[in-house]
């Protein structure tokens, strides 16, 4: 384990074991709540609240973890924690507001972000700008080099659900406000740029284009991956083809649990997607 490691790890820790009391006591919508949360937290609660309209800038305290809780996302960022070293190459595919960012940023020798919102990504840029180790892409990956149409929802507070593709825009954003942006694939950013030695995909239902627009990639390097894989119909039309253009290159499927990885075969993988009471897991490809 990296030294740069040891305070987020003591903080997911505390994290964690006091994660149920803040969902049965002080999680929840009002005013009343928030006011609970104010005085249980206190500068932590202060905290979150300024990074998340980006007065200041996003640090990974107590109170951030804390609300993640138990989930897909504090997962990853275990895993990410066990196995990144100063000499990886790590490309965040979504970045959004960048928390993979953060939690990379003093260990990872680069950072590559890829985030096609204009909102996320001028807070990315004035968060981690001037770093030297992060390279910062007003971009979308996927399979072609192309001006192409992006869906986000026209309340921007909700950038999580923006999607390259129509159907699954229709789908999970209530209200589609579509707006033109740059793709590039990565066998074309490898060109001029490190490739990835661990790579985060999470761009909601678009991942098998990003993977067809990487076939040197796969060929010539081995990342370890960690996509977003959703359940239920989504799963079904969606993941399962970035799942299985995975599987044909080689990889193994895993999911960290209790801090061990856990092999899924794809007919794990199925039953998951069919019958999951989580919307989404991030699972974790190796060769």
């Amino acid at each position: 384990m990296h030294k740069n490691n040891t305070n987020i790890i003591k903080l997911l820790d505390k994290a964690l074991k006091d994660f149920d009391e803040f969902k049965t006591k002080y999680q929840g919508p009002g005013w009343k709540m928030r006011l609970k949360r104010f005085l249980r937290y206190k500068t932590h609660y202060i905290n979150y609240i300024l990074q998340r309209f980006g007065i200041i800038k996003p640090k990974l305290d107590y109170y951030y973890l804390l609300r993640l809780g138990p989930g897909p996302e504090l997962k990853v960022i275990q895993y990410l924690l066990s196995i990144i070293k100063p000499n990886d190459i790590f490309y965040d595919i979504g970045s959004n507001y960048g928390l993979f960012i953060e939690v990379t940023k003093e260990i990872a020798k680069e950072i590559h972000a890829f985030e096609p919102l204009p909102k996320c990504f001028a807070y990315l840029q004035k968060n981690y700008g001037k770093y030297s180790n992060i390279f910062l892409n007003n971009l979308a990956l996927g399979d072609k080099i192309n001006e192409v149409e992006f869906y986000q929802s026209k309340d921007e507070n909700t950038s999580g659900a923006s999607t390259l593709i129509k159907e699954v825009a229709y789908r999970n954003i209530k209200k589609i406000k579509p707006i033109k942006v740059k793709m590039i694939t990565l066998d074309e950013y490898i060109k001029s740029h490190n490739p990835p030695t661990i790579m985060k995909i999470d761009v909601e239902g678009a991942e098998s284009f990003i993977i067809d627009g990487a076939k040197n990639l796969f060929k010539d390097y081995n990342p370890i991956i960690i996509m977003e894989v959703w359940s239920g119909k989504n799963g079904l039309d969606f993941s399962i083809k970035a799942v299985d253009k995975l599987l044909n290159y080689g990889y193994k499927c895993y999911l960290f649990e209790n801090q061990e990885l856990k092999e899924y075969y794809r007919e794990k993988i199925i039953e998951w997607i069919k019958n999951s009471k989580l919307s989404n897991e991030n699972f974790i490809f190796l060769k």
